[in-house]
């Protein structure tokens, strides 16, 4: 089944949230899916070039997410100088603080996933030995190799990843999933033959975020 978003911003409004972490404030971009009945949330985290860097493409899996009855919130977790620091502690406190505040919303279903590119997906990674993260999308992560014996649980997990990728070689989207297996998780990796890091081009970009989305519906939403 296809779930392809029509990318039409003006059917989902982005709105500007603010939340305490770590003593200071945390800017996330919530797309809100439509009505007031309960539903779950996923946690877009970007790459170490910050939001910026590639902004339409994480607003167009927001939207998509949007659009098929999950709230997503685009999180900027980084703090001042964060993006040269190993700040893996403070990055999964910045994500379960979100965490907590979107769990308190009067919509929350109180299932969460995470949806994390590149150091996003390491976050996510380490994040998600949460409890309350239910799902987890790692577009081409990796696992720091100085964290991996702290990682003792990972839900549900879809990797995707490129066989070009010189950035984050598909070695390290492999080791996500002989990881989660090894904890006796559900995972699946999927390799897009001859693409790099960073933004795919078509098909593998819709293909990437058909499987993305139908991979949380089913895992937060249910049949």
């Amino acid at each position: 089944m296809v779930f392809t978003a029509s990318w039409a911003a003006a059917e989902v409004t982005p709105q500007e949230l603010a939340v305490e972490s770590n003593g200071g404030a945390v800017a996330v971009t919530r797309y809100a899916a439509e009505g007031t009945a309960s539903r779950p949330a996923v946690l877009v985290l970007h790459g170490a070039g910050g939001i910026d860097v590639d902004r339409k493409a994480y607003a167009r899996h927001g939207l998509a997410l949007a659009e098929n009855g999950i709230d997503a919130y685009l999180v900027r977790y980084f703090g001042a100088g964060d993006r040269s620091c190993n700040c893996w502690d403070v990055w999964a406190e910045t994500i379960a603080d979100v965490t907590t505040a979107i769990l308190r919303r009067p919509e929350a279903s109180g299932r969460v996933g995470l949806l994390g590119f590149s150091l996003g997906g390491a976050v996510a990674a380490m994040s998600a030995r949460d409890p309350r993260i239910t799902a987890l999308v790692i577009f081409y992560g990796f696992i720091p190799n100085s964290q991996r014996a702290r990682i003792d649980r990972l839900p549900p997990l879809l990797v995707l990843h490129g066989d070009a990728d010189d950035n984050v070689p598909l070695v390290f989207g492999q080791n996500l999933l002989s990881l989660a297996q090894q904890l006796g998780g559900r995972a699946e990796l999927v390799v897009y033959p001859g693409q790099g890091h960073g933004t795919w081009p078509e098909p593998a970009a819709t293909d990437a975020i058909n499987r993305t989305i139908a991979f949380f519906r089913a895992e937060l939403i249910g049949p």
